[in-house]
């Protein structure tokens, strides 16, 4: 999408996406809001294999700080993934 006017496909594209738009924003806020009452209350931790702790420091990365990307997806999916994940003997 380079100059001033934008292409017919990509226009089209942003319409389309607009017209769900506020169905999967209210989605991603259920599943997350699912997903963080799950994790209330349960340690975890979390190890970056390709940054040195100076790089994770300098982020702004707390200790105890866990991120994730949930989407549109089932939240009891994820749910289940975390407890095993949670839960697993290593």
């Amino acid at each position: 999408m380079l100059g001033g006017v934008l292409h017919p496909m990509e226009a089209w594209l942003l319409d389309r996406g607009l017209k769900t738009f506020n169905l999967r924003m209210a989605q991603h806020n259920r599943s997350a809001q699912a997903v963080a009452e799950f994790l209330h209350g349960h340690p975890a931790s979390t190890v970056s294999a390709v940054q040195s702790d100076e790089q994770i420091a300098a982020s702004g990365v707390q200790p105890g700080l866990v991120r994730l990307s949930v989407g549109l997806e089932d939240p009891a999916d994820i749910i289940a993934d975390l407890a095993q994940a949670l839960f697993s003997n290593f």
